[in-house]
């Protein structure tokens, strides 16, 4: 996928083999257009930047949540 922000484009792969219900939940959102104009409200240099909370507190969303899934997977630089 790919991901334009005013800091240049973010290129990333989503995984459904691991994380089915979060990747179609995050892949809705994109279509419909939920995250379009949204700001990243937290950011921690090489650590994590958080978006996807239209009030811009970090605890919003889209009005629904989805269950949470295990993942093995490494978080990696990227």
């Amino acid at each position: 996928m790919l991901m334009n922000t005013s800091k240049g484009p973010v290129r990333f792969t989503v995984r459904r083999d691991v994380a089915p219900l979060t990747t179609d939940n995050f892949v809705r959102l994109a279509i419909t257009e939920f995250y379009d104009g949204l700001v990243f409200h937290r950011v921690v240099p090489a650590f994590v930047a958080q978006s996807g909370d239209p009030q811009r507190l970090g605890h919003g969303g889209p009005g629904y949540a989805i269950r949470e899934e295990e993942c093995a997977l490494p978080f990696n630089a990227g």
